[in-house]
């Protein structure tokens, strides 16, 4: 009935879930020293897991995501940028905010369309 659209938009919002926990612990770290912030790396494990990229070349393309459902979930890795406090710490609080904040736009996002997808099958069924 739905299609690839709500699993893919669950996977999404999955992800976003995930990863707004992983931006939590960075901030909450901000004073720990040696402590390394962490990210979330989902589209490099399945491109180097899978060999599977992520975009078609038309979007008139269907694509076959099926094997993508074998990969692991998500990878948190150390980020390396090399910029260290003196104490070791290499957390910065502005880009934790702002990555939350592009985090949580990715789930609003996500919310209102599923939203919208049920919107329109109230619609196609007359309610």
């Amino acid at each position: 009935m739905f299609g690839d659209f709500i699993p893919y938009v669950n996977d999404v919002m999955d992800y976003s879930s995930v990863n707004r926990k992983v931006i939590a612990d960075n901030i909450s770290n901000y004073n720990t020293p040696g402590y390394k912030a962490k990210t979330l790396r989902f589209e490099q494990i399945v491109n180097s897991e899978s060999g599977i990229p992520l975009n078609t070349t038309n979007e008139k393309h269907i694509t076959n995501h099926s094997s993508l459902l074998s990969l692991p979930a998500y990878k948190e890795v150390e980020t390396s940028d090399g910029s260290s406090r003196v104490d070791g710490n290499n957390v910065n609080q502005t880009v934790e905010m702002i990555n939350m904040l592009k985090n949580n736009s990715m789930f609003t996002n996500s919310v209102n369309a599923i939203n919208k997808e049920f919107s329109l099958i109230k619609i196609a069924i007359g309610r």
